[in-house]
């Protein structure tokens, strides 16, 4: 079973790819309830092989917004 997800996943085009990413990407919260911004945890698909990771790096909607959690602290 596995290995036949793992054959599907492997023949999505780039362009369902990149449908799938901006939704994971616009499906956390920003902020928690405090107002403290979050880290986002999509960006672990850029880990899972060397194609998604290529595709998530070349989809400039993924990167519009940039954690930088060291200047956050030291704004604060």
């Amino acid at each position: 079973m596995r290995a036949s997800i793992r054959g599907f996943l492997s023949h999505l085009p780039d362009e369902v790819l990149v449908l799938i990413f901006v939704q994971l990407s616009g499906s956390e919260p920003e902020a928690t309830p405090s107002g403290t911004p979050t880290r986002s945890q999509w960006t672990s698909i850029i880990y899972v092989c060397r194609s998604w990771r290529q595709v998530a790096l070349a989809t400039p909607a993924l990167w519009t917004h940039i954690f930088l959690p060291a200047l956050l602290t030291r704004l604060s």
